[in-house]
């Protein structure tokens, strides 16, 4: 390699160009012949287009010649290819004459810092006149004129900023190299992401395709992360398994129960391909190819999945498009494999590149991204409604300040909407690119659908179980989903104007069943149903206890009874109680509304709480399951919460407490003058 090296240098240097012959007289400054090296070096590679390894050899020599104008006008086109560069790169072309380097578009490559850094009004003028330039050329004045449409469209979005928070999510998980393409999970609490440094595990790389870096970057690896109770970040790890390898190993899409990711990788012979991992309890498995009709031997980079698991979203370059990549969609056959294969349309596609989908999980609404539309500049990311099920609406730019002049792409968001994440290059980051969070991470859309998680049992341990979502009127099975096998635990998003079955199976066990309804659901809502399973042992057990096998317990039956639970056990009313207690507000101290009470919670109903918010569930030392719902502050706001759902409809309703992990009944709380140990 070092030999071939060589032998290509000494080419370069025997047969520069006219420009660079030129250039000679303003390399007078070179009196090293160290230098001179590190000047041809950079030189090569700058000829080459790979400006990484061209800018790393021209700030070697900045060092010590900061204000030679070659390497300043070489390096302010070095910068403006670099993810965090721009900034400099204008700062550069401020201090040269660029009427020298006409030659060398150096009237268009300022135009292009101008409006890379938001300088629109002022990059329009110079874009044309550089495509009046006798030195310009067919390539440069086609990008030139596309360029002066990106700055108007920028004019026009600027005027009209879409209200969000844009805030760096910092360190543990970005760095001095690359992170980018973040995958959450539907709560936000999981991401995947890609990175590019140091850490890769193949090093730097060879590029395969045309859409791969330079040679001098590092292969890409993936790597995770969890949130914290307190929502830092934990510290990134390579994803463990035969995931990552020595090649390029991109995470573009995980499932909402984050049971699945979907993985694009690039080899010798392969444009780029997607494959596919599933988790199996803490473990993940060797990446498959897709099975179908998905890939095909030209690139596929990205993909999204329905939350049905039904329908596949996906760019592509094959063949028969509208021009550059395009987002096709696949089904899912009966035989486990994709296809018939459709693409989006001239609605959503354009003869400019479309890349990374992200169909949201309630299935009314797609984002992607595209070069083409109304775009400020490189990528910039749209939204796409579903039209009565079967159309997709014209796309919408969603807005300045997320969508920048550069490349803005990859943007997913939370199942509720309330955070959107990317990645981008913007200035005032750790290096390179960084990954972003946006708050609210839609706007202008409403989120209607219903989050259900929760966890399966089997004698009160986790164990690995199917739910088939079935539709109760239409009969048409949404799908089939798992329980991670070492937690039990299980995620599934419900379309809005439902009524569903849920169905639990367990090999050895009858399966069980839950009905929810989400045909009046017109916001985003979250239940907790968690499914337990007994074998008769443990029942006998639990008999052999004394424990009472009636679904109710009594114990809390007669201290629900008429909601006295302020009074029983007290020589207060709850009007004294709310008078002298009712806005204590105790650190620590927590109230929540109790609606339930089981030993064999079977039959636990949760569309009458669907709209009230999170419920939890608490097993005691009695071996009797609580269902509470809501979290306040002081009894009066946990009285107010009581009595809503009491008009819900579960008319014995009553209030507890929490402190330190015990819980506490109202009148417990009274005889102690609320004076906690």
């Amino acid at each position: 390699m070092q030999t071939r090296l060589l032998f290509l240098l000494i080419l370069f240097s025997f047969f520069q160009s006219a420009a660079f012959a030129q250039d000679d007289k303003k390399k007078k400054f070179l009196k090293d012949p160290m230098d001179q090296a590190v000047m041809d070096s950079a030189d090569f590679f700058f000829q080459e287009k790979n400006y990484t390894a061209a800018l790393q050899r021209y700030n070697r020599l900045m060092k010590d010649f900061p204000e030679e104008q070659i390497l300043l006008y070489r390096s302010s086109i070095c910068e403006l290819y670099q993810p965090d560069g721009v900034e400099r790169s204008l700062q550069y072309l401020q201090k040269v004459n660029i009427t020298n380097y006409q030659r060398d578009h150096s009237q268009y490559y300022y135009a292009r810092a101008l409006m890379l850094n938001y300088k629109f009004e002022e990059a329009i003028p110079q874009f044309e006149k550089y495509i009046a330039n006798k030195w310009s050329n067919f390539e440069n004045r086609a990008l030139a004129e596309e360029y002066i449409m990106n700055c108007k469209n920028g004019i026009n979005l600027m005027l009209n900023p879409v209200a969000v928070d844009i805030v760096n999510i910092g360190s543990p998980i970005n760095s001095p190299s690359s992170e980018y393409v973040p995958l959450i999970n539907s709560t936000g609490d999981m991401m995947l992401f890609t990175y590019r440094g140091p850490k890769s595990l193949g090093g730097l790389q060879k590029p395969v395709s045309r859409n791969d870096p330079p040679e001098g970057s590092y292969n890409e690896d993936i790597f995770i992360s969890t949130k914290n109770p307190d929502g830092t970040w934990t510290e990134p790890k390579p994803v463990e398994g035969p995931v990552n390898t020595k090649a390029n190993d991109a995470a573009v899409f995980l499932s909402d129960d984050a049971q699945k990711f979907y993985i694009f990788r690039s080899v010798p012979g392969d444009e780029g391909t997607l494959y596919m991992s599933e988790l199996d309890g803490n473990q993940w498995g060797t990446p498959e190819k897709l099975y179908g009709k998905i890939n095909s031997p030209w690139w596929e980079g990205s993909i999204s999945i329905s939350a049905d698991g039904r329908i596949a979203y996906f760019s592509s370059e094959r063949p028969g498009g509208f021009g550059g990549k395009d987002l096709y969609t696949a089904e899912l056959l009966e035989d486990g494999s994709w296809g018939n294969i459709k693409n989006l349309g001239p609605f959503v596609n354009t003869k400019y590149d479309e890349d990374a989908p992200f169909i949201h999980p309630s299935g009314e609404f797609m984002l992607f991204s595209s070069k083409g539309h109304n775009s400020m500049g490189g990528y910039d990311i749209f939204r796409t409604d579903l039209v009565q099920d079967s159309t997709w609406s014209e796309p919408f730019n969603i807005g300045y300040p997320i969508n920048t002049p550069g490349d803005d792409i990859y943007y997913v968001i939370t199942g509720d909407g309330t955070a959107g994440y990317y990645s981008s290059g913007k200035a005032g980051g750790f290096g390179l690119q960084d990954i972003y969070k946006v708050e609210p991470g839609i706007i202008g859309k409403k989120i209607q659908m219903v989050r259900v998680k929760g966890t399966v049992t089997l004698d009160d341990q986790p164990v690995y179980s199917q739910i088939k979502i079935t539709y109760q009127k239409s009969g048409l099975t949404q799908g089939i989903y798992n329980t991670n096998s070492v937690s039990g635990k299980y995620l599934i998003n419900l379309p809005k104007n439902r009524e569903i079955v849920l169905n639990y199976f367990l090999d050895g066990y009858a399966p069980q069943t839950r009905n929810l309804s989400t045909v009046e659901v017109n916001e985003f809502f979250e239940t907790t149903i968690d499914v337990q399973f007994y074998s008769e042992a443990y029942l006998q057990k639990l008999k052999q206890a004394n424990d009472s096998l009636s679904l109710l317990a009594t114990r809390d039956t007669t201290l629900r009874k008429n909601n006295k639970e302020n009074t029983s056990g007290s020589s207060l009313t709850r009007a004294e109680i709310m008078e002298k207690y009712g806005d204590l507000n105790i650190p620590g101290l927590t109230y929540h509304v109790q609606i339930g009470a089981y030993n064999l919670p079977q039959n636990f109903s949760y569309t009458q709480v669907l709209k009230l918010g999170q419920v939890e569930k608490q097993k005691l030392d009695d071996n009797i399951t609580r269902f509470t719902i809501g979290t306040q502050q002081t009894f009066r706001e946990a009285r107010a919460f009581c009595d809503k759902v009491i008009g819900a409809g579960i008319s014995d309703a009553f209030v507890t407490a929490e402190y330190k992990g015990k819980r506490y009944l109202i009148a417990e709380l009274v005889a102690m003058d609320f004076k906690l140990p």
